[in-house]
C-alpha cells in the first residue's frame, strides 16, 4: 500500500527543517489489504506494481495486526473510510469515528443542511467495485465547525452493516513521524499517500500558493493530495491511530522558511487538524469515540 522510507542526501547540517527524507512518489492506487505501490514516477499509480507493502512492514515501528494497546491494522482503517458524494456535486472523503457517525470537513458541509442527502460509498476501495452497491445516506449534521474545518454526520445503517472505526491518537508531538493520509481524491477508488507530520502546534497561519489567503491549523504535513482528499484520515505510521484530519492544499513552504534542497523531493506542504482536538470537539457534541488504549470515551 505504501513504500518504504529510502536513504536519500542528507542536507547540510546548518539546513532547516531537518525532515526525514522520503521519495515524493508515494502515492498508490488499488489500496486493498493486498495492494502494492511503486516508487517510479510522480503520478498517482493506477494498478498494483512493485514492491508489497501492504502491512507497512518495511517502515518503523509499523505492524498490521492489531497492536495491543488497541491500534486499529491498515485493513481496518480502510474499511472506515468512505467516499462522500455531496448533494449540490462534488465529491470528499469521511470516516467513521462511531458506529454511525462520519467525520469530514467544514467546507465539504459549510452549515447544517448542505450534506444532508449526502450518499457514502463505504465499499467503493478498488477500481472494478461497484461504487452503489452499498450506499449510506446522511439523515443529520450533528455538529459543523469552520475552526476546525470538521464536521460530523449521521447516517442511515441498513440492516446487518458494520464498519470499523478508527482510533484516535494518544495525546503526544507527531513531528517528523511517518504518516500515511488515505483518502478518494477526485472521487476515484481509495488511494493513498506517506509522508511526513511536519509541524504540530496550537495554532499556525499558512498562505495557501494561489493568493495571500490565511487560515488557521494545528498540523502542517508532506504528503500528496488531490481536490476530493477533503476530510481525508491520516495515521500514524507507528500505530495506525488517527493522527489528523486533512483539509488542505496547495500550502507556500517558502511561508515556513522551507525550501526544496532542504525538503527533499517533497512538493506539497498541507494543513490539517490535530486529531486530539477533533476528539475532544466530538465528546463535546455528544459523539463518543476510542482512543489508542482501546477505551471507549462516551460524551461528557
Amino acid at each position: 500500500m505504501l513504500v518504504a522510507l529510502v536513504a536519500c542526501a542528507t542536507p547540510e547540517p546548518s539546513a532547516e527543517p531537518d525532515l526525514p527524507c522520503i521519495p515524493r512518489s508515494t502515492r498508490c492506487a488499488s489500496v486493498t489489504a493486498e495492494a502494492v505501490c511503486s516508487e517510479d514516477g510522480l503520478a498517482w499509480q493506477s494498478a498494483p506494481c512493485g514492491v508489497e507493502a501492504a502491512c507497512l512492514s518495511s517502515l518503523p515501528g509499523a505492524r498490521c495486526e492489531e497492536h495491543p494497546d488497541g491500534a486499529r491494522s491498515v485493513e481496518e482503517n480502510l474499511a472506515s473510510i468512505t467516499r462522500l458524494s455531496l448533494p449540490g456535486g462534488g465529491t470528499c472523503t469521511a470516516f467513521f469515528v462511531a458506529d454511525d457517525v462520519l467525520l469530514t470537513n467544514h467546507h465539504c458541509c459549510p452549515d447544517p443542511e448542505a450534506c444532508v442527502g449526502a450518499v457514502a460509498d463505504p465499499l467503493y476501495r478498488s477500481p472494478g467495485i461497484d461504487p452503489t452497491a452499498v450506499e449510506l445516506l446522511v439523515v443529520d449534521t450533528i455538529a459543523t465547525t469552520q475552526a476546525l474545518d470538521a464536521a460530523a454526520l449521521r447516517v442511515e445503517l441498513p440492516d446487518g452493516f458494520v464498519a470499523p472505526h478508527v482510533v484516535f491518537e494518544v495525546p503526544r508531538d507527531l513531528t517528523r513521524e511517518p504518516i500515511y493520509v488515505v483518502g478518494h481524491p477526485a472521487g476515484r477508488p481509495l488511494e493513498s499517500s506517506l509522508g511526513i507530520a511536519y509541524l504540530f502546534a496550537d495554532e499556525v497561519t499558512y498562505q495557501y500558493a494561489s493568493g495571500p489567503k490565511t487560515k488557521l491549523s494545528q498540523v502542517l504535513y508532506w504528503a500528496q493530495a488531490e481536490p476530493g482528499s477533503s476530510g481525508s484520515p491520516v495515521f500514524s505510521v507507528a500505530t495506525h491511530a488517527l493522527a489528523m484530519l486533512h483539509h488542505t492544499g496547495g500550502l507556500h513552504p517558502e511561508h515556513f522558511g522551507a525550501t526544496r534542497e532542504q525538503t527533499g523531493e517533497f512538493t506539497q506542504l498541507l494543513g490539517a487538524t490535530d486529531a486530539r482536538v477533533i476528539f475532544e470537539w466530538l465528546r463535546d457534541h455528544g459523539v463518543g469515540a476510542r482512543q489508542l488504549d482501546s477505551a471507549y470515551v462516551g460524551a461528557p
